[in-house]
C-alpha cells in the first residue's frame, strides 16, 4: 500500500490539488484565481441543489465533492499567495460553531438558543468593525427574489399588505403541507401572470428584468438602513 492509499480523503484530495497548481501541474488549474473560480462556485451550488431534489445519494455525494474542490482550490491558492491554507478555513467554521452553540459545547441554557445565535452573530460583527446594515447582510450576488424574501422578512412586509392579512391567518392555523398548497395555489394565480407581464415590458423597452429588481432592492435596503441609523 502507498501512502497516497493511506491518506485520508481529504489529505488525498489536498495533495492532488497541490501537485495541479505546482509548476509541472495542469496548465488549466494554475491559472486559475478566485475571481475566475466564481461562476464555477456559483454552477457547483445549484448542481449540488438539484442532486439534493433527486434524492439520490450518488449524485449528492458526487456533486458535494464538486463543490468541496472549489473550497480547497481557493484554500490552495491562497495558501500560496501565504494569506491562509483550508486548514485555516476549517479551523475558522469549526471556531464559529463551537462559539455559536454554547448551549451545547459551553453552560448556558438551550432556552432562546436561535436568538442567541443572532446575538453572538452580531458580536462577532462588531468585532469585525462590520455594521448591521441589509447591504452588509445581503450578498450582491444572491438572485434578486432571494433578496426580496430577505428584505421582507427584515421589514416585515408581509405584516404590512392588509390585503393578505387574512390569508396570512389562515395559514398560521394549517399544517405545513397544508400551507405549502395554499401558497401554491396562491403563486399560480397572480404570480406568474405578473412576472410574464412586467418581463414582457422589459423586454419591449430593452430592460433586464433581473436587473431592474436587484436595483429595486439596492434602493430598498439603502432606504431601510437609513431609517435604522
Amino acid at each position: 500500500m502507498t501512502n497516497v492509499d493511506k491518506q485520508s480523503g481529504i489529505d488525498r484530495l489536498l495533495s492532488i490539488l497541490k501537485t495541479l497548481r505546482s509548476p509541472l501541474g495542469c496548465p488549466w488549474d494554475k491559472k486559475q484565481t478566485p475571481e475566475s473560480l466564481k461562476t464555477t462556485i456559483l454552477e457547483e451550488t445549484y448542481e449540488l441543489l438539484e442532486a439534493i431534489d433527486s434524492k439520490s445519494s450518488t449524485d449528492i455525494c458526487d456533486e458535494a465533492g464538486d463543490l468541496l474542490l472549489q473550497i480547497v482550490f481557493l484554500g490552495q491558492i491562497f495558501s500560496e499567495r501565504d494569506n491562509f491554507s483550508f486548514n485555516d478555513i476549517a479551523n475558522t467554521i469549526a471556531d464559529k460553531m463551537v462559539r455559536r452553540h454554547p448551549h451545547v459545547f459551553g453552560q448556558e441554557s438551550s432556552n432562546g438558543h436561535i436568538e442567541r445565535w443572532e446575538e453572538i452573530k452580531q458580536e462577532e460583527k462588531n468585532g469585525q468593525g462590520k455594521s448591521n446594515t441589509l447591504k452588509q447582510a445581503i450578498p450582491n450576488h444572491l438572485p434578486a427574489l432571494k433578496a426580496c424574501s430577505k428584505i421582507a422578512k427584515k421589514e416585515k412586509i408581509q405584516e404590512s399588505l392588509n390585503c393578505y392579512s387574512e390569508l396570512i391567518r389562515i395559514t398560521k392555523n394549517l399544517d405545513k403541507d397544508a400551507q405549502e398548497k395554499e401558497l401554491s395555489d396562491q403563486l399560480s394565480q397572480t404570480l406568474p401572470y405578473a412576472i410574464y407581464l412586467l418581463v414582457n415590458i422589459a423586454i419591449e423597452n430593452n430592460l433586464d428584468i433581473e436587473d431592474l429588481l436587484r436595483q429595486f432592492n439596492n434602493d430598498k435596503i439603502a432606504a431601510i438602513d437609513n431609517q435604522n441609523r
